[in-house]
């Protein structure tokens, strides 16, 4: 979309993505510190969370692998 070379693109979505996940966790903290949560939304939020953390996790050995065969091919 802004046409950025790949290498700029990676780094740019990579800075993106920790700024998501950051604002993500607190937005969760905040909401589980709420006292007029509910137990079910409680729940809700810790799953949400749940997901969002083992989505990351299953990405990021890929991304490390990437790095580690193919150094300069599209990420810098």
């Amino acid at each position: 979309e802004y046409g950025l070379p790949v290498p700029e693109a990676y780094r740019a979505a990579v800075v993106l993505h920790a700024g998501h996940q950051h604002r993500f966790g607190t937005e969760c903290a905040g909401l589980l510190a709420d006292a007029a949560l509910s137990e079910a939304e409680r729940r809700f939020v810790r799953a949400v969370a749940g997901w969002v953390a083992g989505s990351a996790a299953a990405v990021e050995p890929y991304w490390h692998h990437l790095l580690a065969t193919h150094p300069t091919r599209g990420t810098g």
